[in-house]
């Protein structure tokens, strides 16, 4: 057996682990031609980590789910937003840890004259997007240098030395400009005298770290739960368009679940031309799941319509740009909610008879 295969073989995570994941996860949101160039991809990364006898862990980031999350939402519309919504989110932990830590310890020195007090969380703010962008910068450049193939099947050991070379040398680079913008940062913050101008409590951070949670959480249930086909659904039921072009929208959101469903399963669509069961099962689950959300739909409107009514109240003796504001998000909550519940009811009166 080679070394190199030995290596690989020794790692904890391997290709086929990732392979499997990214397969299941994004079976039904993207197509499969899709999943194989993207499967394709990753295997070159994987071989050149094992000649180059990099860690398998290192690649994935010691993260297989994250990993295939991330390779899923590139290919998926708006990845710059996903890669935006990755760094607001490891600041906002960073930050939090942060701000604790500065809270503790000014607590601890107060009775010493308060030591700690000059200190910014700016300052910790600063820090923390450094060391979140490093950390998402080399790993982009670590994925770019991996998924360039080896000339040959075996590649000498010159090769070896220029390709950890060129890693080495963007690790590096990507560190320096990470410190150079960090340093300016902190600069700019101490000159301008912002540390004293603007001060947040770990209270302020605690609430980002949420709202950053909030937002990731809302991208991925928009991004893994085939909302916008369902949203389909309703939106064309409210514009009065042919049944035919609702009925396909909707049978086209359910053949998504369906295969979202199958991919659990290690199955696909194949499994169910010859298994009527089968088929009934999955629509048996869709429909109970769309029973379920009509009613959280039902409780919900119910609650929106009464701030509906109350700002309605409240703006006529005292329309401030606050309540607008209120009123304004809780009038497209509502639209959403109804939009949302014209297609579950759709969805769940033509479960069975929609193929």
């Amino acid at each position: 057996m080679k070394p190199d295969t030995e290596y690989k073989q020794a790692g904890t995570i391997s290709y086929d682990t990732i392979a499997m994941k990214f397969s299941e996860e994004s079976a039904s949101l993207i197509s499969d031609e899709t999943i194989r160039q993207v499967l394709a991809e990753e295997k070159i990364r994987f071989d050149n980590a094992a000649l180059l006898q990099i860690p398998a862990c290192k690649v994935v980031g010691n993260n297989t789910l994250r990993h295939c999350k991330d390779l899923l939402r590139q290919k998926q519309p708006f990845p710059f937003l996903y890669s935006v919504l990755c760094f607001l989110a490891e600041v906002s932990i960073l930050m939090l840890l942060y701000g604790t830590a500065m809270a503790a310890y000014g607590k601890l020195a107060a009775g010493k004259g308060g030591f700690f007090a000059p200190f910014s969380f700016l300052y910790g703010m600063v820090l923390s997007a450094g060391i979140a962008g490093y950390h998402i910068l080399s790993q982009k450049q670590l994925y770019k240098a991996l998924s360039i193939p080896f000339t040959g099947k075996s590649p000498s050991e010159q090769e070896k030395r220029e390709r950890l070379g060129y890693l080495k040398k963007n690790r590096a680079i990507c560190l320096f400009l990470v410190l150079l913008l960090t340093a300016l940062a902190a600069g700019a913050v101490y000159i301008l005298n912002l540390s004293s101008r603007y001060t947040i409590g770990v209270h302020t951070c605690f609430f980002a770290y949420a709202a950053c949670m909030v937002l990731f959480g809302i991208h991925n249930v928009i991004y893994n739960s085939h909302i916008i086909s369902f949203f389909t659904v309703g939106i064309l039921l409210i514009a009065r368009r042919p049944a035919e072009e609702t009925s396909a929208a909707a049978g086209h959101y359910l053949n998504l679940c369906r295969r979202q469903l199958l991919s659990l399963s290690h199955k696909s669509m194949e499994d169910c031309q010859d298994n009527p069961k089968l088929m009934d099962k999955l629509d048996a689950s869709i429909h109970a799941r769309m029973a379920t959300g009509r009613i959280y739909d039902i409780l919900a409107l119910f609650i929106l319509a009464v701030l509906d009514i109350t700002c309605i109240l409240k703006m006529r003796s005292l329309a401030t740009p606050a309540l607008l504001l209120f009123f304004a998000v809780s009038m497209l909550l509502t639209a959403l909610l109804v939009t949302a519940f014209l297609s579950a009811n759709y969805i769940l009166k033509h479960t069975v008879t929609i193929k």
